[in-house]
């Protein structure tokens, strides 16, 4: 969060366009402690291996999706990047909860 507040000369949409890449890094990072986590993968119904390499692909392709967003100059465009980010992250979480509540 520091290193986005401190990037205010950059403006608003160049912060969100830089903003989704990094949010997809962010779910990556996570992929793996959660499926490592005993009642996440008793959970679901395949070994969590599959499952860790199954959301890493997804988050790969959303990552791809930011990028070729950041190739559009637009303010959508900055904004549709950074939502696609964050729902790399609401994929980890969703599947951290359903972990934990099923």
């Amino acid at each position: 969060m520091t290193d986005y507040i401190m990037r205010t000369s950059a403006g608003v949409t160049e912060t969100m366009r830089n903003a989704g890449p990094d949010l997809c890094l962010l779910g990556l990072g996570s992929v793996g402690s959660i499926f490592l986590d005993p009642k996440v993968s008793a959970t679901f119904f395949i070994p969590p291996q599959l499952g860790g390499a199954l959301v890493t692909i997804i988050i790969f392709a959303l990552r791809g999706i930011c990028f070729r967003l950041q190739k559009n100059k637009t303010t959508g465009a900055a904004v549709g990047a950074m939502v696609v980010g964050l729902a790399s992250i609401c994929i980890v979480g969703s599947i951290l909860i359903f972990g934990y509540v099923m």
